[in-house]
């Protein structure tokens, strides 16, 4: 998953200017701190939609960054990064060799847990807790050997890689693919466990807080934001399930779905744009909004006459509406699907 074309660029980019801050000396510091706390702000988000399940990685926006601003989880391992740098280094100087090794194998063998509980709750207090992440890692069992080994691998071919002369870009480049991979690894198996991780205990995925009219604005941007980056980036099936977890919790779909669907007419998007007039006229007709069904079914027709509702029973209703409200053109257009395909119900309606 990390060597598809977005995360794949994302690596690339961040690497050779990293390169280049690392080569410029201590002028280069600010620079190399700021990419790397992106690059953790990127990652966050990339294990938040693996635990809900994407199969996609998401594309490294602004917005993803901005967003981040604040959140202490995004710069945890920033600071455990350079934290186990310095101890290490301690560690080599003060006690030898094999005290910093084995300080390395303890932040390997407990940095997965933390991980996930962090995937699971979004909360850095109950990841810094030993007890709760001793009880991820039982849960997770055989699946937090596989993510231990595989790490290790990986971090075995970046230590190779310190030892040889490897041009520092592809180490850097080694450096973030090992790191994207634990995250892919962690946010895979908490999804796949987490029927397990929510009956044995009392994590929340998502807290409950009260937003605003103007929080809740600055969310839906948000949302589109992402769906958008998704979309363009190729990731189509990305883009509607990050539209769908939304929908399933937020408290308003319809208001939501109406904004986004509003925005993306303008993005010349094709098929998903169609897919998103099919839902968005799914739940008007289940919110009984028909005169704005029929409305939005006929602005879609005037642009695509191939244009179908989803559902069959969509389909019928909105002939009858519109046979309703003497829209002979909209009730035509679509009559014509409904009598090649089902000639009953075009006989009813």
């Amino acid at each position: 998953m990390p060597l598809r074309l977005a995360p794949l660029i994302t690596i690339v980019v961040l690497s050779v200017i990293l390169a280049v801050a690392f080569k410029v000396g201590v002028f280069g510091w600010p620079l190399a701190l700021i990419l790397l706390s992106w690059l953790f702000k990127y990652s966050f988000t990339f294990l938040d939609q693996l635990v809900v399940g994407a199969s996609e990685a998401p594309v490294l926006s602004i917005d993803m960054v901005m967003k981040s601003i604040g959140e202490w989880r995004s710069l945890l391992p920033l600071i455990l990064v350079v934290g186990a740098f310095v101890l290490s280094g301690a560690s080599a100087f003060w006690f030898g060799r094999v005290a910093a090794d084995l300080l390395g194998v303890a932040m390997l063998v407990c940095f997965p847990a933390v991980l996930a509980v962090q995937g699971w709750t979004g909360s850095v207090g109950q990841s810094l807790s030993v007890s709760t992440c001793v009880k991820m890692a039982r849960i997770l069992g055989a699946g937090y050997a596989w993510i231990l080994g595989v790490t290790s691998l990986f971090v075995a071919v970046c230590i190779v890689a310190l030892s040889t002369p490897t041009p520092l870009t592809v180490r850097l480049g080694l450096f973030i693919y090992t790191w994207l991979i634990l995250i892919v690894l962690t946010g895979g198996m908490v999804h796949a466990h987490r029927d397990e991780i929510e009956a044995q205990t009392g994590f929340l995925l998502k807290r409950e807080v009260e937003v605003t009219e103007e929080a809740r604005a600055k969310l839906r941007e948000e949302l589109v934001d992402s769906i958008y980056g998704a979309w363009r980036s190729g990731a189509t099936q990305n883009a509607w399930s990050t539209l769908s977890r939304h929908l399933e919790t937020c408290e308003n779909a319809l208001e939501d779905l109406r904004y986004v669907h509003h925005r993306a007419l303008s993005w010349d998007a094709g098929p998903f744009a169609e897919r998103l007039t099919q839902e968005f006229v799914t739940r008007l007709l289940a919110a009984d909004r028909e005169g704005e069904a029929l409305s939005v079914v006929r602005a879609q027709l005037r642009t695509n006459a191939s244009f179908r509702p989803r559902a069959r029973d969509d389909l019928t209703r909105l002939v009858r509406i519109a046979n309703a409200t003497n829209d002979a053109a909209t009730a035509h257009g679509l009559m014509r699907d409904l009598a090649a395909v089902h000639p009953g119900d075009a006989e009813k309606s």
